[in-house]
């Protein structure tokens, strides 16, 4: 009903219909083409305590969940989100598929923290980073009319996180950075991953309606997807690191990390 009533929303960009636009997004949980992954971690940060209970419970009688279980989960979600189309960011079915994510990459770290292995696990990330390079590159000769790479109505190299393709990208890249020793910390770097995660698309944004749609060249070369993911990376951690260092000062003088967790704060 919500998308029949802002209907007209997908045709129309001017008057009333640019202010209810992003509402209607927001709605779904959506409000950016790669927000909804928030709307979705939001579920899945609400149920874990009850998931690690309920595993827990199931283990003490013999059954454990982190072992082929997972991997069936999994398998099984991606097909099913891969037949399905799921609508809003927020659904408790996107949700319950995710899990399978939550299911398998704990099965990945229990076994690897035994079987420490740096060639097998720069072996993975870069058989990893071959399929998901791969499947970009499909996707852009989908997108260039090159070739039909869908079947059935159903596209094959989509890209969305529970696509069969992205599953077995991203478990092979998981495992393969499970299995490395690394004496190095780079715990500096990750603090500012999440905030490159939030930028990096409006970064993709700007840069298609100036760079890129300046530059045809870059349009029409394989090349450009490499090229794209080095910049977009690079200037996002740039703004990342501009915002942290803002941030932090704003927040040290003011004082609002502070304020602002009292109000949920429930007891002393």
């Amino acid at each position: 009903m919500l998308k029949a009533a802002f209907g007209n929303i997908y045709v129309h960009d001017d008057g009333i219909f640019a202010v209810l636009k992003p509402l209607y997004y927001t709605l779904t949980g959506r409000p950016f083409f790669h927000m909804w992954y928030l709307f979705m971690l939001s579920g899945l940060y609400f149920v874990t305590p009850y998931v690690i209970r309920g595993t827990e419970i199931l283990k003490s009688k013999g059954i454990d969940l982190y072992g082929k279980p997972a991997w069936v989960f999994l398998a099984l979600a991606s097909i099913s989100y891969w037949t399905s189309s799921h609508k809003l960011g927020w659904d408790i079915g996107v949700q319950f598929l995710y899990l399978s994510y939550y299911m398998v990459g704990y099965a990945i770290y229990r076994y690897s923290k035994n079987h420490k292995n740096n060639i097998r696990g720069l072996g993975l990330i870069a058989l990893g980073a071959v399929v998901g390079s791969g499947q970009g590159i499909c996707r852009y000769l989908t997108f260039s009319n090159v070739m039909d790479l869908s079947w059935t109505g159903i596209d094959v190299f989509a890209c969305e996180g529970l696509d069969p393709f992205t599953v077995v990208s991203s478990v092979l890249i998981f495992s393969g950075f499970s299995l490395l020793k690394i004496k190095k910390s780079f715990s500096a770097l990750s603090s500012y991953m999440f905030l490159v995660f939030l930028i990096h698309a409006g970064v993709w944004d700007v840069m298609c309606n100036t760079v890129i749609r300046k530059l045809s060249f870059i349009r029409q070369s394989v090349l450009a997807i490499p090229f794209c993911v080095v910049i977009i990376f690079f200037l996002s951690l740039i703004a990342a690191y501009i915002y942290k260092s803002l941030w932090n000062r704003f927040d040290t003088r003011f004082n609002f990390t502070e304020k602002f967790f009292k109000i949920f704060k429930l007891a002393d």
